[in-house]
C-alpha cells in the first residue's frame, strides 16, 4: 500500500500552508521547521514566527505573521509579537534577530546550529517520499508479574484452610498525665494510672 506522507515538522502547519497567500513571499520549508523545532520550540504560533523568519526574506510581523498564525489557530486567531520565546533563543545564544522596518530576518548561531543537529541525531529519520516503508513484526508484550495476595486471596485461603498470618495487635493509645484546672479552680490530674 502506498501513502503519502508529509515531513512531520510541517504537519502542524497545515493549515497555514494550504491557505498560503503569494504576498506572505515564499512558504515555510521543512529544514526551517526542523530546526526551530530542534532548538527547543514545540509546534505553534511562536514557532511559526521563527520559521518564517529565517527564511530569506524574513518576516513582517503585521502583514505576513499574524495572518498565518490566525490560519494556524482559527480558533484563536489573534496572535502576538512572539516576543516572548525569540527573546529567551537570543539571550540563550540560539538566534539572532535583525529587525528592519518592521521586517525580521532570523538566523541560527553556531550554538543554535549544533543544538539542532544533535537533537536531529537523536530523533529517528523517517520516510516521507510516499514509498513502501518496511513494517517491523510486533513484538509481543512482556508478561504482567503476578499479583501480590490481597485481602480476598487470604479470606480464600482461610476458607480453604490454609494458614494465614495472625494480624498483630493494636497497642492502646495512652497519654501522659496532666494537670487541669477544674471549674472551681482546683487542680486535678487527668490519666493518672
Amino acid at each position: 500500500m502506498t501513502t503519502t506522507k508529509t515531513n512531520p515538522h510541517l504537519e502542524p502547519y497545515a493549515n497555514v500552508l494550504k491557505g498560503w497567500q503569494a504576498a506572505w513571499g515564499k512558504p515555510i520549508n521543512a529544514r526551517d521547521a526542523e530546526a526551530v523545532h530542534n532548538i527547543g520550540n514545540r509546534p505553534g504560533k511562536q514557532a511559526l514566527y521563527l520559521i518564517m523568519g529565517m527564511r530569506p526574506e524574513g518576516v513582517n510581523v503585521e502583514k505576513q505573521y499574524r495572518p498565518a498564525g490566525a490560519l494556524f489557530d482559527p480558533l484563536h486567531p489573534k496572535c502576538g509579537t512572539a516576543n516572548n520565546n525569540a527573546n529567551a533563543l537570543v539571550a540563550a545564544g540560539h538566534i539572532t534577530i535583525k529587525r528592519v522596518n518592521g521586517v525580521h530576518t532570523i538566523a541560527l548561531t553556531a550554538k543554535g546550529k549544533a543544538v539542532a543537529e544533535g537533537r536531529a541525531k537523536m530523533t529517528p529519520k523517517g520516510d516521507y517520499s510516499g514509498g513502501k516503508a518496511k513494517v517491523e513484526p510486533a513484538k509481543p508484550a512482556p508478561k504482567a508479574a503476578k499479583p501480590k495476595p490481597g485481602v480476598a486471596a487470604k479470606l480464600k485461603g482461610m476458607l480453604k484452610g490454609k494458614p494465614v498470618d495472625a494480624p498483630k495487635p493494636v497497642e492502646p493509645v495512652t497519654e501522659a498525665p496532666r494537670t487541669v484546672l477544674t471549674g472551681d479552680g482546683e487542680a486535678t490530674q487527668v490519666n493518672a494510672a
